[in-house]
C-alpha cells in the first residue's frame, strides 16, 4: 500500500512539472523583444510574467532584471509587450497607470 501511494504521488508530481514546462509563444515572443535591446542578453532574470487577453488583444506584462555597462544588475524593471497587431514593447516610463490599464485583472 504504501509503495502504490508513492508511486502516485510521483506521477502526480511528474505530471504537474511536465505541464508547467510548456511554453506560451507570446511569452517566448515578448522576451525575445525585450532581451533584444539589453546590453547584456544572456544576463537577463525575469519575474511576475502574465499574459492578459483583452478585446482580442494580447498584452505580455512582467518585470526584467539584466546587467548594465558595468557589469551590474539594474534591478527588476516592468515591461509590457502588446503581442498582436504591430508588436510593439515598452520598457521605459512605463507609469502604474499603464500596469493597471494593460496589466492588471
Amino acid at each position: 500500500m504504501k509503495c502504490l501511494k508513492r508511486c502516485i504521488a510521483i506521477i502526480g508530481v511528474l505530471i504537474v512539472a511536465a505541464c508547467s514546462n510548456r511554453s506560451n509563444p507570446d511569452i517566448d515572443e515578448a522576451k525575445k523583444a525585450v532581451e533584444e535591446v539589453l546590453l547584456d542578453p544572456g544576463s537577463v532574470t525575469y519575474r511576475t510574467i502574465i499574459t492578459k487577453k483583452n478585446d482580442g488583444y494580447v498584452t505580455v506584462c512582467g518585470e526584467v532584471n539584466a546587467k548594465n555597462s558595468l557589469g551590474g544588475y539594474v534591478g527588476y524593471k516592468p515591461f509590457i509587450y502588446n503581442a498582436s497587431g504591430t508588436k510593439t514593447l515598452q520598457m521605459d516610463d512605463i507609469y502604474p497607470s499603464d500596469i493597471t490599464l494593460y496589466c492588471a485583472e
